[in-house]
């Protein structure tokens, strides 16, 4: 499984490392890039990022090679077997993506009510850069800190969100934020139904009575060892958002 898992990565960094050559980049620059893509590294060979370019195809590439090092690996395995429906059909998958479509729609909405930014721009920049945050890769296109108010927030919370579990992304991950939601809801309904039995589960399966509290604990070290390092990094003069994000 590890050698298979393997071959995918590399054949995917071989694919974005051409695809970012044929789409302008030198040859040394689209390995570069290639490499942190597919890792969700970010590493770029410029200070500006991808921002350097400022080429609509470029970003596509980034995008669509982002969010394949965000989605659970195996599945890719289980798709050669069994096809391309097989990745559509995880539920950790569909949140991922309904995340990314819901921050798409807002950011660029955003951007074109409150800066006259027209729509194609809006768009443009608002999926490069939240499919960046969400998955951790850390590219840039635009200085997104002058977005305004609502902006912000909205990558803080993308960040917290990180990609799918078996993907290369860090944060949470979505099926810990699938776990919680699950056992909210449960508790919830016993609530309202003191006798009743609500199972919980993931990807229709039950899920393991030690699994919830296994994820609040990681949930909750996470939210602590995060504050702890930023109001560190604030201590020492740096602004909130270098602060927040490393």
């Amino acid at each position: 499984l590890a050698g298979a898992i393997f071959l995918v990565y590399l054949a995917l960094t071989v694919i974005n490392a051409i695809a970012y050559w044929l789409a302008g980049m030198t040859a040394f620059q689209a390995i570069c890039h290639g490499m942190t893509t597919i890792a969700t590294g970010g590493y770029s060979t410029s200070d500006r990022s991808l921002g350097l370019f400022d080429n609509p195809a470029i970003e596509a590439i980034a995008i669509v090679f982002m969010i394949l090092g965000s989605l659970p690996f195996v599945l890719y395995l289980q798709a050669v077997r069994g096809g391309a429906r097989r990745l559509w059909r995880d539920t950790q998958v569909r949140w991922f993506m309904g995340i990314l479509l819901v921050s798409l729609l807002a950011l660029s909405g955003w951007l074109w009510l409150s800066s006259g930014m027209a729509v194609d721009n809006a768009v443009r920049y608002a999926a490069f850069n939240a499919t960046s945050i969400l998955t951790g890769t850390g590219y840039s296109s635009a200085d997104f800190g002058s977005w305004g108010s609502f902006a912000l927030p909205v990558f803080t919370v993308l960040m917290f969100i990180g990609g799918c579990t078996g993907g290369t992304t860090g944060g949470i991950k979505v099926f810990r934020f699938q776990v919680l939601y699950a056992t909210a809801r449960v508790q919830i309904h016993q609530l309202i139904q003191p006798h009743g039995v609500f199972p919980m589960k993931y990807n229709y399966r039950p899920i393991p009575e030690t699994v919830p509290g296994a994820v609040m604990g990681f949930f909750f070290l996470f939210v602590v060892s995060f504050a702890v390092l930023a109001m560190a990094l604030s201590l020492m003069g740096l602004d909130y958002s270098t602060s927040i994000s490393g």
